[in-house]
């Protein structure tokens, strides 16, 4: 009998790993998670004129999509002229920022040696 159970459990195990697809066990149409390589906190994210750019060690991000109000400030929720929370960059080229209830997603401006210009005027 406990032979049978065995047997059984494998059957099912067999088929339900078969749901998945073959490109590393993850079902069709999804594609992998990026994975933490750092986290900084406290970060503190300039917000002057909105949310724009995060410069992480010597890297460069673009906030995607940019949180800026209609009056060239960040939008409601958000601390100006900064905001300390937490980023989190991934290994996909992307970080993340956290503080409380907002956040922004930023994305690495390859070779990039500089802010894209004025912050604001």
């Amino acid at each position: 009998m406990k032979d049978l159970r065995v047997a059984l459990v494998m059957v099912i195990a067999v088929a339900l790993g078969g749901c998945d697809s073959e490109a590393g066990g993850l079902a069709s149409g999804s594609s992998p998670s990026p994975s933490p390589v750092r986290v900084i906190d406290p970060y503190e994210l300039s917000t002057h004129c909105g949310v724009r750019e995060a410069r992480i060690g010597d890297d460069f991000y673009v906030a995607t999509p940019q949180l800026i109000d209609g009056n060239g400030s960040p939008p409601d929720g958000w601390s100006n002229p900064g905001m300390r929370g937490v980023m989190t960059v991934y290994d996909n080229g992307t970080a993340r920022f956290a503080a409380g209830s907002v956040g922004a997603t930023f994305t690495l401006r390859v070779g990039a040696t500089d802010w894209l210009g004025p912050i604001c005027s």
